[in-house]
């Protein structure tokens, strides 16, 4: 027996290249529509916990039968899931649920929660565990991403990221009086336990954006997007390749005019047209974060990278990590790769004068998406020959 979800989520939206500059979307994984978060909830998360800065994906480290398991941190997620290769680690079998993706349906395993522990707390849900391969995450991220913390255990907890400290702490209580935590924005929470804040763009029209710290990037509703596109509040920019668990996926991305989240105001931001409004890492590092779900709320205090620059160019090339290669997974037709030879299946030796593995996925993706008019020299390996190339960035 399948069930089936209702609503598109997203277990994560990760920039497949540091080139094209959209979102490879995971996984789009919800619990049942028809079924409410339950009152009780999970056990509250608590301690603290060393993360990578600056925007990268929020990984923590879980243990189940004596092995760390590094799991990215998803409140776009309305279950949580783990890699197909842990599946005996896994409970009983239940029923498999569709779930919908971008590039269509998909049908997903689901079992009974694992015993597995986040430092010395033991960690649950009262939802079934979705089993998923994520194969192409790793690939996509240069991260040894093997499960997912999504909702249906972050929901009793309150989240406190610092973005240039590479610090998340889950706090036992707030108080909500404290200026120091930040301007307080209300949260509404979806009956998958995501959740939500609402924002207005260009003062007059009220959206409902996702917060998904599984993504790395922020996306527009079809609809919407269609709608500024035609109002002249976007400008379109290079078009963008994901892959979901369903199949690829290509679409339109822009920036748009103005969107502002309680006092704060934003010009010229980077949508992607997909389902659904959410907003990634990219925005949400531009402050230090306090997710307060069982009080419904949203701090949000300006950090270090508040003034940060949105992407503004692309190389029109696809990437992925493999076997401890940097490889061209696919050039953007006419894109500044595709202008110079670089093709797809090619190795990436060199790139700006540092070796290929000396960049993590995030510092190369800001390299490629840096500035119109940079010029990037290259090295490839193709077959057993050495290339050599200056990639031109174009204005995206």
């Amino acid at each position: 027996m399948q069930s089936r979800t209702g609503f598109w989520r997203g277990i994560g939206r990760i920039p497949l290249l540091p080139v094209v500059g959209i979102a490879l979307v995971l996984l789009a994984l919800a619990a049942d529509a028809t079924t409410a978060v339950a009152e009780s909830g999970p056990a509250a998360l608590h301690g603290d916990f060393a993360i990578s800065k600056n925007g990268r994906f929020i990984l923590l480290p879980v243990h189940a039968a004596d092995r760390e398991i590094l799991c990215l941190l998803d409140t776009g997620a309305g279950l949580s899931a783990f890699d197909v290769t842990l599946r005996k680690l896994l409970g009983a079998p239940q029923p498999a649920r569709l779930v919908d993706a971008p590039g269509g349906r998909a049908r997903v395993e689901t079992f009974a929660w694992p015993q597995i522990k986040l430092g010395e707390q033991t960690i649950s849900s009262s939802k079934p565990v979705a089993c998923i391969d994520l194969e192409n995450v790793r690939r996509a991220s240069d991260s040894q991403v093997y499960g997912v913390i999504g909702m249906d255990v972050l929901a009793t907890s309150r989240l406190q990221i610092d973005f240039d400290r590479g610090v998340l702490k889950f706090l036992d209580r707030i108080d909500p009086t404290r200026e120091e935590l930040g301007h307080r924005i209300p949260l509404r929470i979806a009956e998958d336990g995501t959740p939500h804040l609402f924002g207005a763009i260009d003062d007059t029209r009220e959206e409902q954006f996702l917060i998904d710290t599984g993504a790395q990037g922020n996306s527009l509703a079809i609809d919407v997007f269609d709608e500024l596109v035609d109002q002249g509040r976007i400008r379109l920019g290079a078009s963008f390749a994901s892959t979901t668990i369903a199949g690829e996926t290509r679409g339109e991305r822009g920036r748009l005019d103005r969107v502002t989240f309680g006092p704060f105001t934003h010009k010229q931001l980077r949508f992607s047209r997909v389902r659904m409004s959410s907003l990634g890492l990219r925005f949400l590092s531009r402050f230090r974060v306090l997710l307060d779900f069982p009080g419904k709320r949203l701090y949000l205090q300006p950090g270090m990278q508040f003034e940060k620059s949105e992407p503004r160019a692309t190389s029109g090339l696809m990437l992925k990590w493999i076997d401890g290669e940097v490889r061209v997974d696919g050039v953007r037709e006419n894109g500044p790769a595709a202008s110079v030879g670089v093709k797809a299946g090619d190795v990436l030796l060199r790139i700006d004068g540092k070796s290929a593995r000396s960049y993590d996925y995030f510092a190369l993706r800001e390299l490629l998406m840096s500035t119109g008019g940079k010029v990037v020299p290259l090295t490839v390996r193709r077959d057993k020959r050495h290339l050599d190339f200056e990639l031109v960035l174009n204005e995206d």
